[in-house]
């Protein structure tokens, strides 16, 4: 069960990785094509990379790890860190998306003034980015609490185990 769930998180971290290796260029690409600035740009590009290094970090060593032949102590440490930093990485990204989500408004604003956009057409265009950011927020969200679920299983049943030992 333990090495199932660390298998688990193994996957759902380097899934995550992946997709925001493949996500940041695309994104800033788009950005960069809508006429957006570069200072929105880069922004965009350190957010998502500092979210995929804070994964990377969070489950760094977990994937070397050999449940069967490592002292479960050594696991439950790891899984430990990567509740830690999962927990503080929410107060962090959270003020930071809200940052680049304010930025990003007063670009579109000033685009929409550019093209002659009318107000209306300028309230759709952000409603419509923050349905879609509230959206991703919400499958963001839901992604790390299911990671945090799963490091709590697997704290649990090493704990559970360790008793067994005793």
């Amino acid at each position: 069960v333990i090495r199932k769930g660390v298998k688990t998180l193994n996957r759902r971290g380097v899934a995550m990785i992946l997709f925001g290796l493949f996500v940041s260029p695309f994104s800033c690409a788009f950005l960069s094509l809508m006429g957006m600035s570069a200072s929105l740009v880069i922004f965009t590009a350190i957010l998502i990379i500092s979210s995929v290094l804070a994964t990377a970090y969070a489950h760094f060593g977990l994937g070397f790890t050999n449940v069967a032949s490592t002292n479960l102590v050594q696991v439950g440490l790891h899984i430990a860190r990567l509740r830690k930093v999962y927990k503080l990485w929410h107060c962090i990204s959270i003020p930071m998306l809200l940052i680049w989500f304010y930025f990003l408004s007063r670009e579109l604003a000033e685009l929409a003034g550019l093209y002659g956009f009318d107000k209306e057409a300028l309230t759709a265009i952000i409603t419509a980015g923050a349905i879609g950011g509230i959206i991703g927020l919400a499958i963001g969200l839901w992604i790390d609490f299911r990671t945090l679920h799963e490091a709590d299983e697997v704290l649990e049943h090493i704990k559970e185990f360790q008793q067994l030992e005793e």
